[in-house]
């Protein structure tokens, strides 16, 4: 899958690079950068967190352009 066809099959404006904020099941905001799709997105998180593939339409993830998100106080 490509990034374009993420995109036009979910509606979404993932692109490769583009920051984004996950909440994940502990209720914890993590900021990560979108590094390539497949059928999911992978994402890069800042720090020692890894990465992950997750659901372009996924309730927990928000895309935040390109810039760097603020973090969470």
């Amino acid at each position: 899958m490509s990034m374009a066809y993420i995109r036009k099959a979910y509606g979404v404006p993932a692109k490769r690079g583009m920051w984004v904020k996950y909440t994940n099941h502990a209720g914890h905001v993590v900021r990560g950068k979108i590094i390539s799709a497949t059928h999911h997105l992978c994402v890069q998180f800042i720090g020692n967190l890894g990465r992950s593939f997750l659901h372009p339409k996924d309730e927990n993830l928000v895309y935040c352009g390109m810039e760097i998100p603020e973090a969470q106080a």
